[in-house]
C-alpha cells in the first residue's frame, strides 16, 4: 500500500491504497524493480503516483509500505492494536544514500522471505517521507509488530531486524544503524 500526503489523520485509511498482492517472488520482484528509491527522497525528490490519466494529475506519496495481507496498515487494525513499532529515523544532511537504500531493500528482502525473527510477530513495513517537516527532516523507516508486551521477542526481533538492515552483499556485517525507538500503537 501507499499512503498520499494529508495532515487530517481522518482521512489515513481512504488515502491508503493497496497497489498489488504478491503471491510469490516472481510478483514480488515484478512490483519492487518499479518502487523509487529512498535515497531519492535525500535528493529532494518526492513520490508520486498519477491520479488522473486524462489530465495527468499527479499526488505525492508520503509512506510506502509492505505488509502482509489481511493486515491494514493501521494501528486500529486487530493484528497492530495490541502491538507498536520500532523506527528508525534517518537525517536528510550527513546521511549516505546508498545505504539508506541497502537498509530498506535488506528489510524488504528480510520480510518477503522470513529471515527477520520471530517472524509471526512482524505485521510489515513503513518508508515514511520525512524531507520537508522542519528540523526533524529526513526518511523514517518503521517496522510494525503484534503484542508489545513480549519484551523478550521484541529484543529478539530488534536484534534480527538490524543484522539484516545491515548484512551487506558479501555477508558481513557493517554500518552503525541510527538509535531505534519503540512506540507502542495502543498509547
Amino acid at each position: 500500500p501507499v499512503s498520499t500526503h494529508s495532515n487530517d489523520h481522518d482521512h489515513y485509511s481512504s488515502a491508503t491504497r493497496c497497489l498489488s498482492r504478491i503471491t510469490n517472488v516472481e510478483d514480488f520482484w515484478k512490483y519492487w524493480l518499479c518502487v523509487p528509491q529512498p535515497s531519492e527522497l535525500l535528493e529532494g525528490k518526492h513520490f508520486v503516483r498519477e491520479t488522473d490519466a486524462a489530465t495527468g494529475a499527479l499526488t505525492q506519496i508520503d509512506t510506502l509500505m509492505l505488509f502482509r495481507e489481511g493486515v491494514r496498515p493501521e494501528w486500529e487494525d486487530p493484528a497492530n492494536a495490541s502491538g507498536g513499532h520500532l523506527q528508525y529515523m534517518f537525517k536528510v544532511s550527513g546521511m549516505n544514500p546508498a545505504q539508506l537504500d541497502e537498509y530498506w531493500n535488506n528489510l524488504a528482502m528480510g520480510l518477503v522471505g522470513g529471515m527477520i525473527e520471530p517472524r509471526e510477530m512482524v505485521t510489515g513495513i513503513r518508508l515514511l517521507d520525512k524531507s520537508s517537516v522542519g528540523r526533524n527532516n529526513g526518511v523514517r523507516i518503521e517496522v510494525w509488530f503484534r503484542d508489545f508486551h513480549q519484551a523478550d521477542k521484541i529484543s529478539q526481533l530488534k536484534n534480527s531486524i538490524e543484522t539484516c538492515m545491515s548484512t551487506r552483499l558479501d555477508g558481513s556485517v557493517g554500518g552503525l544503524l541510527p538509535k531505534s525507538e519503540l512506540k507502542s500503537h495502543s498509547s
